[in-house]
């Protein structure tokens, strides 16, 4: 329910960076995920914001950037480098 009204949420999962986004169908938001045991991972969520960025899609659509397996304190790799994305995106972890 969103304001009282049934409200549907659709993902679609793009692991790949050369995947266009529809212009006629564009998404309402973007959710980027990477590992914080993987340096690799976050540096591929880094590409995709800014990528998004450069193509405008971040002016008027909300983005969230995530932070997953947060519990493997250890095996950490990724810290809070994520914060640097405030200006145009929320960022949990």
């Amino acid at each position: 329910m969103l304001n009282g009204e049934e409200s549907e949420l659709w993902f679609i999962n793009v692991t790949n960076s050369k995947t266009e986004i529809d212009p006629n169908d564009p998404p309402d938001a973007f959710v980027v995920m990477y590992s914080v045991i993987d340096k690799a991972s976050f540096q591929r969520a880094e590409d995709e914001l800014e990528r998004l960025q450069e193509m405008d899609w971040l002016r008027s659509r909300p983005a969230i950037l995530v932070g997953n397996k947060v519990d493997l304190v250890r095996s950490r790799a990724v810290s809070t480098q994520g914060k640097v994305y405030h200006e145009y995106c929320n960022f949990l972890h």
